[in-house]
């Protein structure tokens, strides 16, 4: 399917159904135990897989967003690496895992530490929980800055790539088929359970929160626009932000034949 999404819109999203498969996870694997659960769990990763897929189908960002994103990786960075610090003393970390990260300096290195640290947490698994205040999204998001900004650093002098490759274009469509293909089930099983309040529970991807009815709303508030209002507000972005510019958005496409 060609892609029609926003990526960071399906995160937000995402975070509703993500709840709803852990308080529903007992019903839906006694009432469908043929189906790979798997699937549901990992929508999260998939989106900021698609997420990243989008970027790099786009013509290459500015230095200014380059910039942004790297001040994030930086911060990331800083607090992942000072929890392998302690870690390390700990002895739950191979204390030559920390000093070979926290050698490297500069902008690439500092993509290449994001990347390298959210591979110390996931390679530990299990391991490590409770141990630390690092969350699975703060491992998710390091890795995914870190490679952003891998692929859109350049040498100083090097020239800019104009215009998205076509192998991109096409890992960001076959990424965002296979994103919705898997919600849908999700939602198959959701309107099972739930019958006509299914989308309560998981939204459609590219749902916004409407504005509240105008005879519902503070009299004493004005409206920002001094009437009934428009169109609906963006859900709240998911913390840490990512990489600017966001995905544009664009109506869902009819599904392709």
């Amino acid at each position: 399917m060609t892609y029609r999404l926003s990526a960071d819109l399906a995160l937000a999203n995402l975070q509703l159904a993500k709840k709803y498969v852990v308080e529903k996870r007992a019903q839906i694997l006694a009432h469908f135990p043929l189906l790979d659960i798997t699937q549901f769990d990992s929508l999260g990763r998939l989106a900021l897989g698609l997420k990243f897929a989008a970027l790099q189908a786009e013509e290459g960002p500015s230095d200014r967003e380059i910039d942004q994103v790297l001040v994030e990786a930086r911060e990331l960075r800083r607090k992942l690496l000072s929890t392998v610090a302690a870690l390390a003393t700990a002895g739950l970390v191979p204390k030559e895992v920390h000093a070979k990260i926290a050698q490297g300096r500069g902008p690439r290195d500092a993509a290449e530490d994001c990347v390298a640290l959210a591979q110390v947490f996931r390679q530990a698994g299990s391991t490590l929980d409770g141990k630390h205040a690092v969350t699975e999204d703060e491992v998710d998001r390091t890795s995914l800055v870190g490679s952003w900004l891998l692929e859109h650093l350049r040498p100083a002098g090097a020239k800019r790539l104009k215009g998205p490759k076509p192998e991109a274009v096409r890992t960001r469509d076959q990424m965002a088929t296979l994103l919705t293909t898997r919600y849908a089930k999700l939602q198959a099983v959701a309107h099972y359970f739930e019958g006509d309040g299914w989308e309560e529970k998981v939204p459609l991807l590219m749902t916004r929160m409407a504005p509240p009815r105008q005879d519902e709303a503070d009299p004493a508030t004005p409206s920002p626009n001094g009437g009934g209002g428009g169109g609906g507000s963006q859900p709240a972005p998911l913390p840490p932000s990512g990489p600017k510019p966001p995905v544009q958005v664009a109506p869902p496409a009819a599904s392709a034949s």
